[in-house]
Order: structure tokens, then sequence, then C-alpha cells
């Protein structure tokens, strides 16, 4: 068992380095303002993402309610220690990498709203006089 988790958490940190790679490319698109990039790396994204997905059910199926951290703790492997130091290393780069993308869009898009407000404001109900000769709104 402990040789095949090695072999899925292995492919799981080359899955998860793929993605880092794709996230740090949409951050470049993102801080250039490369919209249609921005737009063609999503579907590469979603890709890797299900990769990702796909490998972790391999993992689960294989250590069941087991938790990972204890079976790495109990098989006293180096090398299967450091692969799980390693996997969880680059998880959190790409949850770091995933927020920030998602911090810079939304700033991106406040500040597009901005703009469009001050360019195109929104105007007051006026108020007018109806065919009776009272004000209505």
């Amino acid at each position: 068992m402990e040789q095949e988790l090695k072999r899925i958490i292995n492919e799981e940190i080359e899955a998860l380095n793929n993605l880092l790679k794709l996230l740090e490319d949409q951050h470049d698109y993102i801080s250039n303002e490369d919209i249609f990039k921005m737009d063609e790396i999503i579907p590469s994204i979603k890709e890797a993402s299900v990769r990702i997905a796909k490998i972790e059910m391999d993992r689960r199926n294989l250590v069941k309610d087991i938790d990972v951290s204890q079976i790495v703790l109990e098989s006293n492997d180096l090398e299967l220690e450091e692969a799980y130091r390693e996997i969880r290393k680059v998880l959190h780069s790409v949850t770091l990498q995933k927020e920030t993308n998602e911090l810079l869009i939304k700033q991106g898009l406040s500040y597009t709203n901005k703009m469009l407000e001050i360019i195109n404001p929104s105007r007051p109900v006026s108020r007018t006089y109806g065919a009776t000769g009272k004000i209505r709104k």
C-alpha cells in the first residue's frame, strides 16, 4: 500500500505543479490585462483540476478513512514523508496563487465598475407635471 500511495502522491505533485504553472500564467495575463489569454487559459485550468480530482479519488479509495498523515508517520519511509511534505508545500502554493488571482480579478472588476459609474452616472428620477397638473415621479 505504501508504494501505491507514494506513486499516487508523486502523480498528484506533478498535477499540482502543472496547475500552479497555469495559475502563474493566469496571474501574468491578469497583471498585463490580456483578456483574451485569460479567457483561453480557463479550460486548461479546469482540465488540470479534473485530473487532480481523479488522482485524489484514487488516493481516497486506497487509504479509505485513514488519515494520510497518520500513514506517513507510521510508515517510517523517508521517501514517503518527503513526498507528503512536498505535496503540502505545493498545495499551499496553489492555494495562495489562486487566492491572489481571485483578488486581482475582483479589484479589476471593482475598478471597472467605478469607472462606469463615473462615465455614466445614475440620474435621479425627475419630477414632472402630469396631465392633471400634479407632480409625479
